[in-house]
């Protein structure tokens, strides 16, 4: 994680603090090679986004069907400020909330997830 603005982030520390028991990692904020803006260095949407993936116990990451992904869908939705794309499964809780959608440089199931106001 190179670079995050600090509503995002105390917002990404509250989903953690909700969904006990889940490991859940950023992957990504302001690096790589990403379609999204919120990505990219140098813009007005810089930092106001972050790729969440999950972990099982041994840091493996945790497959698309695994149920692990509604329960953290549920959660970012309760959220205030927060919204996401669903690039992790196209199975319950998640699929229903927001349809399972890759993109060109979808790598992994993740969350992306993004910051959609200062509340």
């Amino acid at each position: 994680v190179t670079k995050i603005c600090k509503d995002l982030a105390d917002k990404l520390t509250q989903l953690k603090n909700s969904v006990s028991g889940l490991n859940l990692i950023i992957t990504s904020t302001i690096d790589g090679d990403h379609e999204s803006s919120c990505h990219k260095a140098n813009n007005a949407k810089s930092g106001n986004c972050a790729d969440i993936s999950l972990r099982d116990s041994s840091g493996n990451p945790v497959v698309h069907t695994d149920p692990s992904w509604g329960k953290l869908c549920s959660a970012v939705v309760s959220i205030k400020g927060l919204d996401f794309l669903n690039e992790a499964t196209n199975q319950g809780t998640c699929n229903n909330t927001r349809k399972f959608q890759t993109y060109a440089k979808t790598t992994a199931p993740h969350l992306h997830i993004m910051r959609t106001s200062d509340k």
